[in-house]
């Protein structure tokens, strides 16, 4: 009984508080999707970290660890900081464009200043594509949350539903708005409570001296510089480098938050205190994980993804290990809301009202836009209940597949790149090049331990070059 209080008292909890910022009316895109371009300090900060903590946070990152050892530690917490570089690069000119042109979604403005309403539409329709399972994955998430929560009693796929619901009840009406306040507090509920998670389950299982003494006992690869299956080496390392500072910048829920600021200088200061933040907060998620192996040691793939409710279920108290749960619950939220808002936003004004009712008002956008949240809702608890691959590996080809934008937003954005034929050859071969290194030419990949995204970038990188060259010398 008392799980389902502090369940549904969270729930609860957090629609008062959307409540709380719901705007009587809202007018247009940019109130809705953009929060009238109006976020500065500490909302602004919170809202980009919890956006980017997703479920993957809370789920993935303990699921790969307890897979491969501690090395998933340098590899996320430092790649994700690296990261803010290339927020900075995207950022600060996406900005000021989306100030002066009136730019709301990331598709629309490559489009436009490239002058090409195909590569507008291309944009829209692969960031849609990439990013449909990556919305599965914080279903999936959250259903292994509620159910191992309620120890089965809420099912895996209600305990999905249940979850989405309650976010389009919240994000329905006012969008962004209540997004945003509600991110500073989820933002503060997933920090305290995976710090507190990592606390407990360590001095349950005797500290961390005497739980790293185990660990060396049973398997001291979870210590390797290169990981228990001794696969990440230094030019695998390097890949997840490139990786992390392609692909974050590009997420369109992310993009979004450049957008929001109300000052540039406000966006600039949120992105040099994003840097301290992973490796800080990092290493709990992934000690927990590492550290699961004391309590469960034969978990084989996708099961694996439950380590920390398995933890949280044996070592601690029903009703407190409930509490720290919510902080998952809260990771998971604070990114599906934003994830959905984005992907409406280029559904609504990127591909509906431009290819079916281009005359279309901002009233009638937004309306496509909420049923487009209505319908990605059900698209990604259909892949949620098949759930194909663990999440890490869903997610390692949604963040595959975003790489290959930022060369062409980097060329555009940092360089006044104008060749939209080039622009739009390097995305659709880029996007191939990656998915034939994911699939047939594996082995290569494989036998260079490196990632497909490195073939995928450097792809895409060359024929915007060839593009440059070609159009150079024909005039």
């Amino acid at each position: 009984m008392v799980i389902y209080i502090i369940l549904f008292g969270y729930l609860g909890l957090s629609l008062l508080l959307s409540r709380l910022n719901i705007r009587s009316k809202i007018e247009d895109s940019a109130q809705y999707y953009l929060t009238n371009r109006s976020l500065k300090g500490i909302t602004l900060f919170f809202t980009l970290v919890a956006t980017n903590f997703s479920a993957f946070f809370f789920i993935g990152f303990a699921g790969e660890s307890y897979r491969v050892g501690y090395i998933y530690y340098t590899m996320m917490a430092f790649g994700t900081s690296f990261a803010a570089i290339s927020f900075y690069l995207i950022g600060s000119p996406a900005w000021r464009l989306s100030k002066d042109k009136g730019y709301i979604t990331p598709a629309e403005m490559l489009g436009d200043q490239m002058n090409s309403t195909a590569l507008t539409r291309l944009t829209a329709l692969l960031m849609i594509i990439f990013m449909v399972p990556f919305v599965a994955i914080q279903i999936i998430g959250a259903g292994l949350i509620v159910s191992g929560l309620t120890q089965g009693a809420i099912p895996y796929i209600w305990g999905s539903a249940l979850l989405m619901v309650f976010i389009l009840v919240y994000i329905w009406r006012s969008g962004m708005y209540s997004v945003a306040r509600l991110d500073v507090t989820n933002g503060i509920l997933l920090m305290t409570l995976i710090i507190l998670a990592f606390v407990f389950v360590s001095r349950s299982l005797g500290g961390i001296s005497e739980i790293n003494e185990q660990l060396m006992e049973q398997s001291a690869a979870l210590f390797s510089p290169q990981g228990s299956n001794s696969t990440y080496s230094p030019s695998l390392w390097l890949s997840y480098m490139v990786l992390w500072l392609t692909c974050l910048p590009m997420f369109p829920q992310i993009f979004l938050r450049f957008l929001m600021a109300k000052k540039e200088s406000n966006f600039r200061y949120t992105s040099f205190l994003y840097t301290i933040v992973p490796p800080l907060l990092f290493i709990f998620p992934v000690a927990l994980g590492v550290m699961g192996h004391l309590s469960f040691p034969d978990l084989q793939g996708k099961a694996a993804d439950q380590i920390i409710p398995r933890l949280l279920t044996m070592h601690l108290p029903g009703g407190f290990g409930a509490v720290i749960l919510t902080g998952a619950l809260a990771a998971f939220v604070s990114t599906t809301d934003s994830t959905l808002l984005a992907l409406s936003s280029l559904i609504a004004r990127d591909l509906y009202k431009p290819i079916f009712k281009p005359q279309l008002d901002e009233k009638g956008t937004l309306t496509v836009g909420r049923i487009s949240i209505l319908i990605l809702c059900l698209i990604s608890l259909v892949i949620a209940f098949f759930q194909p691959a663990s999440i890490f590996q869903i997610a390692a080809m949604t963040f595959s597949g975003l790489s290959i934008f930022f060369p062409v937003f980097l060329a555009v954005l940092r360089f006044n790149y104008r060749k939209p034929i080039s622009a739009i050859l390097a995305m659709i071969l880029g996007e191939v090049v990656l998915i034939l290194f994911a699939t047939i030419f594996s082995g290569a990949c494989d036998t260079l331990n490196i990632l497909p995204v490195v073939p995928g970038v450097l792809a895409t990188i060359l024929i915007l070059w060839l593009g440059h060259f070609f159009e150079k010398n024909k005039d």
